[in-house]
């Protein structure tokens, strides 16, 4: 099942105003995305890490015209999750 969109002001800082809510968020959120900016790892225990990397350049098909075209490459982010979170989630108590 999907899960909903996340609002902090919901449970994570309950009785905190939403702004103050936000600031606090992004003081958490932005070093990791700044530091991926930079092409830097972000690690976080026991959840796994994040790092970036340039896919090659290949070829793709427009769906709606059938026309070959070239697909460039770009940055993109892989995660890698940790022993920890896949246990966790298989339900694995070893």
């Amino acid at each position: 099942m999907p899960t909903k969109y996340f609002d902090p002001s919901d449970s994570f800082f309950a009785g905190i105003a939403f702004m103050k809510c936000v600031t606090h968020i992004d003081a958490i959120v932005d070093p990791p995305i700044q530091a991926l900016k930079e092409d830097k790892s972000v690690s976080f225990a026991k959840f796994g890490s994040f790092s970036t990397f340039v896919s090659k350049s290949k070829m793709g098909r427009n769906p709606n015209t059938g026309e070959s075209m070239e697909i460039k490459p770009k940055r993109r982010i892989k995660f890698t999750s940790y022993k920890n979170l896949k246990r966790t989630i298989s339900g694995d108590t070893d």
